[in-house]
């Protein structure tokens, strides 16, 4: 069964933003977030090579035996240098880069070439600069790319855009309690941006999340906050929309002191509950602010859920049909003009 702890970092409502992760078309250079080694964040980049090769460095014939992989890296559009680049047999979101690897560094017009690498597939990190943090280029949204290094050949692996994590923020800070609806949130110029992307969300997708812009360096929320708790996080691009830098983490703060909260608190059933498959009953209490409800019912690990945002008028609803035994998990979301602006936990329960 999944654990409460992964159910909460879920998220049912198309407002909500859970996951950033960059997905860059063919002939595109990667844009690539930033992340410990530890567990990092990785960007998408193709594992073919491109018919124009992004390494400006002529290509490099390698012994019998071996292949070559080239490359290159970019920051706020110019050459990245002294960045290092490994090729690594083994690579995962989790633990990184580990098993053989081989490495090389940029040049001053920041391509790379790794030689006489033995046939096969790897995987590609590129450092930050001079932190621990490492991008992990992906094929698709949650799988690292896989890098077919030939006999006899030079692999051309299309360009990366690293950015940097050292934007700062101004207000509100870590932790910060705030009592007005419409805060204004400000962070530090960035050299070189001309525009800011601002991503403020409720803390565990209880409420989804607004996208701002702005070419200032402050903006308050389109929507009234209400009670609860926030984080919120900026990305810095230049005048070509190129993404030069974000925040490091996003930045948590409170709000309250207004009418409502952004959490639905649920009465039954509890979690990790276990019951019986028959007339199963969902309850929650009254939020002062909805104008209606939905509802939101799946078997875990099925491929469609039960109910899908059942519209729900009350607070509470009893499910006609019998559940078979097994693990399953529910949320409620308020509703009011339409949207949802509150939402319980993600309660997992089981059918015995």
């Amino acid at each position: 069964m999944l654990s409460t702890n992964v159910l909460s970092r879920l998220s049912l409502w198309p407002s909500t933003t859970l996951i950033a992760i960059t997905l860059v078309g063919c002939g595109s250079k990667t844009e690539a977030p930033t992340s410990n080694g530890s567990a990092p964040v990785s960007s998408s980049a193709s594992a073919s090579a491109e018919t124009e090769r992004s390494s400006s460095a002529a290509a490099v014939k390698p012994p019998k035996g071996f292949g070559n992989a080239q490359g290159r890296v970019f920051w706020n559009e110019k050459p990245a240098a002294n960045i290092k680049a490994t090729l690594c047999e083994t690579i995962s979101f989790v633990s990184g880069c580990s098993g053989k690897t081989y490495t090389a560094r940029t040049d001053k017009d920041g391509n790379y070439t790794i030689d006489k690498v033995p046939p096969g597939d790897y995987g590609l990190a590129i450092q930050v600069f001079d932190t621990d943090n490492f991008v992990y280029p992906t094929n698709g949204l949650l799988s690292a790319a896989k890098f077919a290094v030939k006999d006899g050949e030079t692999l051309d692996i299309r360009a990366t855009n690293l950015y940097k994590t050292d934007l700062q923020i101004a207000t509100p800070k870590a932790g910060e309690v705030v009592k007005t609806s419409l805060p204004k949130l400000t962070w530090k110029p960035y050299a070189g941006a001309t525009n800011y992307e601002i991503t403020l969300m409720t803390a565990g997708g209880s409420g989804g999340s607004q996208n701002l812009k702005s070419s200032a360096t402050t903006v308050s929320p389109e929507t009234p906050l209400l009670n609860g708790s926030y984080q919120w996080e900026v990305v810095a691009r230049n005048a070509n929309g190129i993404k030069i830098a974000s925040t490091a983490t996003a930045t948590p703060f409170k709000v309250v002191g207004q009418a409502g909260s952004t959490k639905v608190d649920i009465v039954i059933p509890k979690v990790e509950a276990k019951l019986s498959g028959v007339g199963v009953k969902f309850q929650w209490k009254a939020h002062p602010l909805a104008q209606g409800y939905q509802i939101y019912l799946a078997a875990s690990g099925a491929k469609d859920p039960i109910l899908a945002f059942k519209k729900v008028d009350g607070t509470q609803y009893a499910l006609d049909q019998t559940l078979k035994a097994g693990d399953y998990y529910w949320t409620v979301a308020a509703v009011r003009d339409g949207k949802h602006f509150a939402q319980s936990e993600i309660n997992p329960f089981t059918v015995q």
